[in-house]
Protein backbone atom coordinates (compact mmCIF):
# COMPACT_ATOMS: atom_id res chain seq x y z
CA UNK A 1 0.00 0.00 0.00
CA UNK A 2 1.20 3.61 -1.03
CA UNK A 3 2.46 5.17 2.41
CA UNK A 4 -0.22 8.09 2.07
CA UNK A 5 -3.16 5.45 2.46
CA UNK A 6 -1.59 4.02 4.88
CA UNK A 7 -1.29 6.72 6.90
CA UNK A 8 -5.15 7.57 5.97
CA UNK A 9 -5.75 4.44 7.35
CA UNK A 10 -4.48 4.67 11.02
CA UNK A 11 -6.20 8.41 11.18
CA UNK A 12 -9.51 6.32 10.49
CA UNK A 13 -8.32 3.82 12.62
CA UNK A 14 -7.83 6.31 15.55
CA UNK A 15 -10.65 9.21 14.87
CA UNK A 16 -13.00 9.97 17.80
CA UNK A 17 -15.31 10.45 15.08
CA UNK A 18 -16.00 8.84 11.94
CA UNK A 19 -15.55 10.39 8.55
CA UNK A 20 -17.96 10.67 5.51
CA UNK A 21 -16.67 8.96 2.67
CA UNK A 22 -18.16 10.17 -0.48
CA UNK A 23 -18.16 7.82 -3.82
CA UNK A 24 -19.42 8.23 -6.97
CA UNK A 25 -20.51 5.53 -9.79
CA UNK A 26 -17.28 4.57 -10.88
CA UNK A 27 -15.53 1.10 -11.92
CA UNK A 28 -17.28 -1.32 -9.42
CA UNK A 29 -19.07 0.75 -7.58
CA UNK A 30 -19.58 -1.88 -4.71
CA UNK A 31 -15.96 -2.02 -4.10
CA UNK A 32 -16.17 0.76 -2.24
CA UNK A 33 -17.61 -1.24 0.46
CA UNK A 34 -14.74 -3.03 1.29
CA UNK A 35 -12.56 -0.30 2.47
CA UNK A 36 -12.89 -0.44 5.98
CA UNK A 37 -11.95 -4.17 5.74
CA UNK A 38 -9.16 -3.61 3.41
CA UNK A 39 -7.66 -0.22 6.28
CA UNK A 40 -9.18 -1.73 9.23
CA UNK A 41 -11.39 0.54 10.40
CA UNK A 42 -15.06 0.88 11.55
CA UNK A 43 -17.38 1.49 8.34
CA UNK A 44 -20.78 1.64 7.82
CA UNK A 45 -22.43 2.08 3.78
CA UNK A 46 -25.75 3.57 3.30
CA UNK A 47 -27.88 1.64 0.84
CA UNK A 48 -31.42 1.52 -0.61
CA UNK A 49 -33.48 -1.13 -1.75
CA UNK A 50 -34.19 -1.98 -5.60
CA UNK A 51 -37.69 -2.10 -6.65
CA UNK A 52 -38.02 -4.95 -8.30
CA UNK A 53 -38.09 -8.18 -5.28
CA UNK A 54 -36.61 -10.58 -7.35
CA UNK A 55 -33.83 -8.02 -7.94
CA UNK A 56 -33.39 -6.78 -4.92
CA UNK A 57 -32.91 -10.10 -3.39
CA UNK A 58 -30.10 -10.96 -5.78
CA UNK A 59 -28.72 -7.63 -4.91
CA UNK A 60 -29.34 -8.39 -1.24
CA UNK A 61 -27.41 -11.69 -0.95
CA UNK A 62 -24.15 -10.06 -2.31
CA UNK A 63 -24.66 -7.05 -0.68
CA UNK A 64 -24.68 -9.01 3.18
CA UNK A 65 -21.34 -10.70 2.42
CA UNK A 66 -19.90 -7.03 2.32
CA UNK A 67 -17.51 -6.90 5.59
CA UNK A 68 -18.90 -3.68 6.63
CA UNK A 69 -22.34 -2.31 8.67
CA UNK A 70 -25.29 -0.83 6.93
CA UNK A 71 -27.70 2.03 7.14
CA UNK A 72 -30.45 1.61 5.53
CA UNK A 73 -31.20 5.19 3.34
CA UNK A 74 -34.33 5.92 5.58
CA UNK A 75 -32.53 5.77 8.72
CA UNK A 76 -30.20 8.67 7.58
CA UNK A 77 -29.14 10.77 8.95
CA UNK A 78 -29.61 9.48 12.51
CA UNK A 79 -28.06 6.72 11.97
CA UNK A 80 -25.54 8.06 10.16
CA UNK A 81 -24.92 10.68 12.91
CA UNK A 82 -24.68 7.96 15.54
CA UNK A 83 -22.27 5.83 13.45
CA UNK A 84 -19.90 8.91 12.84
CA UNK A 85 -20.37 10.09 16.60
CA UNK A 86 -19.04 6.27 17.85
CA UNK A 87 -16.03 6.77 15.45
CA UNK A 88 -17.72 4.76 12.55
CA UNK A 89 -16.98 6.10 9.07
CA UNK A 90 -19.87 6.22 6.88
CA UNK A 91 -19.79 5.86 3.06
CA UNK A 92 -22.31 6.85 0.35
CA UNK A 93 -22.93 7.74 -2.95
CA UNK A 94 -23.23 11.00 -4.14
CA UNK A 95 -23.27 11.26 -7.88
CA UNK A 96 -26.67 11.02 -8.61
CA UNK A 97 -29.15 13.92 -9.37
CA UNK A 98 -30.60 15.52 -6.57
CA UNK A 99 -33.53 17.88 -7.33
CA UNK A 100 -33.80 19.09 -4.30
CA UNK A 101 -29.99 19.60 -3.78
CA UNK A 102 -27.97 22.54 -3.30
CA UNK A 103 -26.31 23.56 -6.92
CA UNK A 104 -22.99 22.88 -6.74
CA UNK A 105 -20.34 23.20 -9.75
CA UNK A 106 -19.74 20.59 -11.43
CA UNK A 107 -17.65 20.33 -15.43
CA UNK A 108 -18.95 24.22 -15.40
CA UNK A 109 -22.64 23.86 -14.37
CA UNK A 110 -24.55 24.00 -11.48
CA UNK A 111 -25.71 20.72 -10.49
CA UNK A 112 -27.96 19.71 -7.95
CA UNK A 113 -26.10 18.08 -5.06
CA UNK A 114 -26.97 16.20 -1.90
CA UNK A 115 -25.15 18.75 0.87
CA UNK A 116 -26.73 16.61 3.75
CA UNK A 117 -23.60 14.41 4.32
CA UNK A 118 -20.77 17.26 4.20
CA UNK A 119 -23.64 19.55 6.45
CA UNK A 120 -23.44 16.85 8.99
CA UNK A 121 -19.60 16.31 8.71
CA UNK A 122 -19.09 20.08 9.66
CA UNK A 123 -21.80 19.82 13.01
CA UNK A 124 -19.84 17.10 14.15
CA UNK A 125 -16.30 18.30 13.64
CA UNK A 126 -15.21 15.81 11.14
CA UNK A 127 -14.15 15.59 7.54
CA UNK A 128 -15.45 14.00 3.72
CA UNK A 129 -12.92 12.03 1.87
CA UNK A 130 -13.28 11.81 -1.53
CA UNK A 131 -13.18 8.02 -2.44
CA UNK A 132 -12.94 6.63 -6.23
CA UNK A 133 -12.37 3.12 -7.80
CA UNK A 134 -10.23 3.27 -11.01
CA UNK A 135 -10.49 -0.10 -13.35
CA UNK A 136 -6.68 -1.75 -14.68
CA UNK A 137 -5.98 -4.27 -17.05
CA UNK A 138 -6.71 -8.03 -15.58
CA UNK A 139 -10.25 -7.61 -13.41
CA UNK A 140 -8.10 -5.41 -11.05
CA UNK A 141 -9.39 -2.19 -9.25
CA UNK A 142 -7.21 0.22 -7.79
CA UNK A 143 -9.26 2.15 -4.42
CA UNK A 144 -8.01 5.95 -4.11
CA UNK A 145 -9.13 7.84 -1.25
CA UNK A 146 -8.33 11.24 -1.24
CA UNK A 147 -7.20 13.43 1.43
CA UNK A 148 -10.22 14.64 3.87
CA UNK A 149 -12.03 17.78 3.15
CA UNK A 150 -12.67 19.84 6.15
CA UNK A 151 -14.97 22.88 6.41
CA UNK A 152 -14.12 26.04 5.97
CA UNK A 153 -13.89 28.15 9.01
CA UNK A 154 -14.42 31.19 7.08
CA UNK A 155 -17.82 29.77 5.65
CA UNK A 156 -19.93 31.39 8.15
CA UNK A 157 -22.79 28.37 8.76
CA UNK A 158 -22.64 24.54 8.16
CA UNK A 159 -25.01 24.75 5.16
CA UNK A 160 -22.16 27.90 3.28
CA UNK A 161 -19.59 25.52 4.16
CA UNK A 162 -21.49 21.91 3.21
CA UNK A 163 -21.29 23.52 -0.45
CA UNK A 164 -18.07 24.50 -0.66
CA UNK A 165 -16.52 21.21 0.32
CA UNK A 166 -19.16 19.27 -2.12
CA UNK A 167 -17.39 21.82 -4.57
CA UNK A 168 -13.97 20.18 -3.83
CA UNK A 169 -15.41 17.08 -4.07
CA UNK A 170 -16.36 17.42 -7.02
CA UNK A 171 -13.63 19.14 -8.56
CA UNK A 172 -12.04 15.56 -7.18
CA UNK A 173 -14.46 13.29 -9.04
CA UNK A 174 -13.71 15.30 -12.24
CA UNK A 175 -9.77 14.53 -12.13
CA UNK A 176 -11.15 10.87 -11.96
CA UNK A 177 -13.58 11.16 -14.88
CA UNK A 178 -11.21 13.41 -16.61
CA UNK A 179 -8.21 10.22 -16.19
CA UNK A 180 -10.91 7.21 -17.05
CA UNK A 181 -14.18 8.52 -18.54
CA UNK A 182 -15.05 5.38 -19.26
CA UNK A 183 -15.41 4.18 -15.54
CA UNK A 184 -17.67 6.51 -14.82
CA UNK A 185 -21.38 5.43 -15.00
Amino acid sequence: KPREFRLLEVMLRNAERGFVLLAMHQGNWNLPGLCGALGGFPFDVIYGEQKHPDFEAMIAAHRNRMPCGFIHVDDTPRAMIQALKGGRSVGLFVDQRVDAGDPVPFFGHDAPTVTIPARIACRLGTGVIPTGIARLPGARFRLTMAEPIYADPAAGDAHRASIGMMARVHRQFEAWIRAQPADWC
